[in-house]
């Protein structure tokens, strides 16, 4: 019944598009609100001859400021103020054509409860990364839409397989138990093209989810569903490029609405140039204008119409779904000014929102660069107080792989000064685009249980990828590392949901993840405690997180060896305490003279 009411409500929605279609063939964004803080808003209208139609607005709580035309005729950009005290209804858009007038009902909705409140992300979230496409197939009926260019064929590791939001939905049990407190999704929106779509990076649509995973309705009851769970919601935005057969390639709305192919050719993938002080125009322009894939078309957000239109999408999702935070992709390569602009106005609406930077960068200069206020030169400050910490993923592999030196994250964390906010880095040791840690550390269990204490016990918000919790292991390509999540499909043999067929090991690493995983949810020592570490010693690393009720010691013996630590080192911390209790072992542990620790082996401790 529940699948008949969705789409129910989806072909409503469907009816009241075509409604709309009957006047223009698009108008973006389709509805919009009132009480927002920012009552400007634009509204593209798409139709052959657009621009030669006279267009009135006659609503004394909805005034024009302008039309604004582009070189192109079919399109129009009504820009409108909305007055403090409009109610919610429709405002009619007559559209005048010779003789013939046709009329939109343009709808203002109302805002729910405290729209603009947003949950605070800490230290001890945990943040869930699913590829959609590969996580589950509730819905097989949708894997192939009319009118969608590539079919699903899941033996192709490049294809679409079939997963889907209700696939999503009917987990969040297992990804709730697991212990995480939060789902990011890679992008759900529509990916028409003919080819490799499955990822999500290649828009056609943006605001529309790609009917194959269901609905925007559906979309917005997952999230529901999830804050139900006491769960929370980040949706990956993609503002650098657009698919090559997203809808308004076939008929820019302006020459600069896209860089060109022809002059600029691919990115150069450097992002520390837009920090280089010294960068020349040329390293810039390829580095901003180039296409980060030939399928990708680059955005240009010196064109003020497409810079605002993409403000307001952002907008949209959060206010339509009720989402809690964004992701943003390839963050360095979009127009710097065109991102503190973003920033500026998405805090205006929703102070506080959690919005994390995908900066892919090695050093941790670079990466500063984005979130440090007055690290940048020429002043720059981009707002963002949150990013993904590639700096410390790069060490964590160099330390944890064989014959590794945990020193090398120890020296990366004392560069946490360079960071404005290095407490909300997000911190992975796996996700969609690198291979899994388990395979690069060459299926050694234990260095891979040694990295995964550390990645739930350091600073900064956790952020980890499905199947990592049970060793999947992948090093290939993309399509390989984002494999299908075993359970997922009806035909599987093994099934991560129900434990069925999985090995001893992917048993026994599942569990400990699921034990810490939900210990860290109430641990205030990982959520904001402060952090103390000590210069490794024959390659153990011992740091302590500590908070007003909390003190909890971490210790990593990265060594082959067991060896007996003298306790008087670490006298600063743990004096006053005379034992602890090891979290994942229960085994409480007397703090005299020393402590012996086992070869390749982690510790967390509660100081008592």
């Amino acid at each position: 019944m529940k699948r008949i009411h969705i789409l129910l409500t989806s072909l409503c929605l469907v009816l009241g598009m075509l409604a709309q279609a009957q006047a223009v063939k698009r108008m973006e964004p389709a509805f919009w609100w009132v009480g927002m803080q920012n009552r400007n808003l634009q509204i593209l209208l798409y139709d052959n001859a657009i621009a030669n139609a006279t267009i009135t607005i006659d609503n004394p709580k909805i005034q024009v400021k302008s039309y604004e035309r582009t070189a192109n005729p079919n399109y129009v950009f009504i820009n409108v103020e909305i007055a403090s005290d409009a109610t919610p209804g429709t405002f009619p858009i007559q559209i005048t054509r010779g003789k013939k007038q046709t009329t939109i009902n343009y709808e203002l909705k109302a805002r729910r409860s405290a729209a603009n409140a947003k949950p605070a992300f800490t230290g001890n979230d945990a943040i869930y990364l699913i590829t959609p496409d590969r996580f589950a197939n509730a819905n097989p009926g949708d894997d192939n839409v009319p009118g969608f260019l590539e079919p699903a064929d899941r033996n192709n590791i490049h294809g679409r397989h079939g997963g889907d939001i209700q696939g999503i939905a009917n987990h969040i049990d297992y990804i709730k138990n697991l212990g995480m407190t939060t789902v990011w999704m890679n992008p759900m929106i529509e990916n028409n093209q003919p080819e490799y779509s499955y990822h999500g990076y290649a828009p056609t649509d943006f605001y529309a989810i790609d009917a194959r995973y269901g609905s925007n309705e559906e979309f917005k009851q997952l999230v529901e569903k999830l804050h139900q769970n006491d769960m929370k919601l980040v949706k990956d935005q993609i503002f650098n490029h657009c698919g090559s057969y997203h809808w308004w390639m076939q008929d820019l709305p302006a020459k600069d609405w896209i860089n060109s192919a022809e002059k600029y050719g691919r990115s150069n993938f450097e992002n520390m140039i837009v920090s280089d002080p010294h960068q020349s125009q040329l390293d810039k322009d390829q580095h901003y204008r180039g296409y980060f894939d030939t399928n990708m078309p680059d955005l240009n957000y010196e064109n003020h119409l497409l810079a605002t239109y993409m403000i307001q999408n952002s907008i949209w999702w959060i206010e339509y779904a009720n989402i809690d935070g964004l992701r943003i992709d390839t963050y360095p390569y979009s127009d710097k000014n065109f991102l503190i602009d973003w920033r500026t106005q998405l805090e205006a609406e929703y102070p506080g929102i959690f919005v994390v930077a995908e900066v892919w960068v090695n050093d941790v200069p670079y990466a500063a660069f984005w979130n440090s206020p007055g690290f940048g030169y020429n002043n720059y400050q981009s707002g963002i107080k949150s990013i993904t910490d590639f700096p410390l993923y790069y060490n964590m592999l160099d330390a944890f792989k064989p014959d590794g030196d945990v020193y090398k994250v120890y020296k990366a964390l004392t560069m946490d000064f360079l960071y404005g906010h290095a407490e909300n880095n997000v911190i992975f040791f796996d996700n969609h685009d690198v291979s899994r840690s388990f395979a690069v550390l060459d299926y050694n269990l234990k260095k891979y249980k040694l990295a995964t204490v550390f990645t739930f016990t350091t600073r900064g918000i956790l952020q980890w990828y499905y199947g990592s919790e049970f060793l999947m292991q992948e090093s290939a390509n993309h399509g390989v590392i984002r494999q299908d999540m075993p359970g997922g499909w009806e035909q599987d043999s093994c099934n991560v949901f129900t434990l069925e067929n999985l090995t001893t090991d992917q048993k026994e690493i599942l569990a400990l993840n699921t034990q810490l995983l939900n210990w860290r949810k109430t641990s205030e020592a990982v959520k904001s405690g402060k952090l103390i570490q000590f210069k490794p010693n024959s390659n153990i690393y011992v740091y302590f997180r500590i908070a007003d009720n909390e003190r909890i010691m971490v210790i990593l013996n990265n060594s082959d060896y067991d060896k007996t630590l003298p306790l008087n080192t670490y006298n600063e911390v743990i004096q006053g305490f005379t034992k602890a209790t090891n979290i994942i072992t229960q085994e409480a542990v007397p703090l005299k003279d020393s402590i012996t620790v086992k070869a390749n082996t982690p510790y967390v401790f509660i100081l008592n």
